[in-house]
């Protein structure tokens, strides 16, 4: 159902005189909320037909300026039906699709999305990308989405430094939203339910759990916002601290508007950022984000969700006092989900790119039976660059006398074998530091024991990856890439333990050949070293 009215009511349950076409949905003798599909400059009446296929149809026409044409738009039934799983993804849709993590009447929504680009820290180099290399490598593009959006962005991040001279990674998205803001209060009539902005935090083990949530708020006090919240000009801005402190949330995403969305491996802080960063603490720490637009936003909207519910969420009422009187005007409440409707449908993407969102948590262990199994299928070959690659934490003992073999072996580190018994190629980039590189070290030695004693040492390969790196990415058979906060690490697997976590897995040949040229140059660098 279709229909025009002069009535929105905002995120603040605020009623604005704005004219617009709503529609409704029929499912289980309910209809659905009214969702805005047009926005108008006068009343118009909106037309609606369908085919024999079901798509539907309509034409309305807006006065202003007169003369002005009919405009259109149509709705077509969301299927996958003509485009399966392809290659390898069949194991990822196979785990997505099992009742022990979907109920059987929701689909998986991975056809039909749109791979847009990978995002990097400290920046793109030239050898493997064609993306600016920005001051700020991908927290400048974080900030040009957030700039983008029209009804709401969703952003989580683990850890969140502090600002140090006004050139901090969380100084810099404060900026962001402060400037979404004199958006929003400059053309309210632009944004009719108004805009929404929610930050939760990972609450990782500190002394002071409340440490990143001042953090936040004090960037954003520096970077000139002057309210968490105007209802005339419709602008909500939430900030919560997840509920879980140990395990907490490792998840790095961005959604914008329910139509795109970000995983990538980077938290917001100062090492990410290039050596010659003028804030003088750059570490140049090798990360990587994958973007995609396209209805598997709605499944990361969804990760968002399992972070908020429930979180600490902390609303201060005046931000212009002077410290420390501007933090007793604060207060916490329990967070709840909610989102205006326009963000809560699906956005048919221009583009042919599979999509697969994978959550992973103490209570949900999705992510993790997808790696294992999508690795396990792998015939051709498996490039993983990793930060952390471990065996059970107690293996750690290795280094002084040996406790574990390869029967202790994790998930991953079995499904690589198995692909190379498959005929896969296998080659890992890892990091090598003290403590890390030990655990490193020891997983390696039982991997390789097991190579050799399953003759299949021409199939698997190992480099030290040169510089400091930070990313949960692999690619397999050349099919499918996937990033995200999830290592390859005891501390990120096993039912009913381990952090929170979210990757993407992007069934795109334009992806995994953006991909494949950034591992390539690193395999060769890290060859020369």
């Amino acid at each position: 159902m279709v229909w025009f009215s002069d009535i929105v009511i905002d995120n603040s349950d605020v009623e604005r005189n704005t004219d617009v076409i709503y529609e409704s949905i029929l499912t289980n003798d309910a209809w659905s909320e009214p969702t805005i599909v047009a926005e108008l400059s006068s009343p118009a009446q909106p037309s609606l037909s369908s085919d024999l296929g079901g798509t539907l149809h309509m034409v309305w026409n807006d006065e202003k300026p007169i003369g002005s044409p009919l405009l259109y738009t149509s709705q077509i039934q969301y299927s996958c039906q003509d485009d399966p799983p392809r290659g390898v993804a069949q194991a990822l849709y196979d785990v997505a699709r099992s009742e022990k993590y979907r109920p059987g009447d929701k689909i998986v929504p991975y056809c039909q999305n749109r791979y847009e680009r990978l995002l990097f820290t400290p920046a793109p180099d030239p050898a493997f990308s064609d993306e600016p290399a920005l001051q700020n490598g991908g927290f400048d593009d974080y900030n040009a989405m957030i700039n983008s959006a029209k009804f709401e962005v969703l952003f989580a991040t683990m850890e969140y430094d502090e600002d140090i001279n006004q050139d901090s990674p969380g100084l810099i998205l404060a900026n962001g939203i402060t400037e979404l803001y004199n958006k929003v209060a400059a053309n309210p009539e632009n944004y009719p339910r108004g805009m929404t902005v929610k930050i939760v935090l990972g609450n990782p083990p500190r002394m002071d759990v409340n440490t990143d949530l001042w953090r936040v708020l004090s960037d954003l006090r520096d970077a000139g916002l002057p309210e968490m919240v105007n209802e005339q000009i419709g602008w909500r801005l939430e900030i919560a601290n997840y509920k879980g402190h140990m395990p907490h949330s490792h998840v790095k995403v961005l959604v914008i508007d329910g139509k795109t969305a970000i995983s990538t491996g980077f938290n917001y802080q100062y090492h990410h950022y290039p050596e010659d960063h003028p804030s003088g603490a750059g570490e140049g720490t090798v990360d990587i984000g994958i973007q995609v637009t396209g209805p598997a936003a709605q499944e990361v909207l969804f990760a968002f969700d399992q972070l908020w519910n429930n979180s600490t969420q902390r609303y201060c009422s005046d931000l212009s006092e002077p410290y420390p009187l501007w933090q007793w005007n604060c207060e916490d409440t329990d967070a709840m989900v909610g989102h205006v409707p326009e963000v809560t449908r699906y956005y048919l993407a221009d583009g042919k790119t599979q999509v697969f969102s994978m959550l992973r948590s103490e209570a949900l262990g999705l992510s993790d039976e997808q790696i294992a199994r999508v690795l396990a299928n792998a015939t051709e070959r498996i490039d993983v660059m990793e930060a952390m690659f471990s065996m059970p934490l107690v293996c750690y003992l290795n280094h002084l006398f040996e406790l574990c073999t390869f029967e202790q072996a994790m998930p991953y580190i079995e499904s690589i074998i198995e692909a190379a018994e498959n005929g896969a190629h296998v080659r890992l980039l890892l990091k090598m530091t003290p403590f890390l590189g030990t655990e490193a070290q020891i997983a390696l030695q039982i991997m390789q024991d097991e190579v050799e004693k399953r003759g299949l040492e021409d199939r698997v390969e190992f480099r030290v990856f040169p510089v400091a790196l930070h990313a949960k990415t692999f690619t397999i058979d050349e099919q499918v890439v996937i990033i995200g906060s999830q290592n390859l690490h005891y501390t990120a697997y096993w039912e009913g333990s381990g952090l929170v976590e979210h990757n993407l897995a992007v069934v795109d040949p334009e992806a995994v050949a953006d991909y494949q040229r950034v591992f390539d140059y690193w395999w060769e660098v890290a060859g020369e070293k």
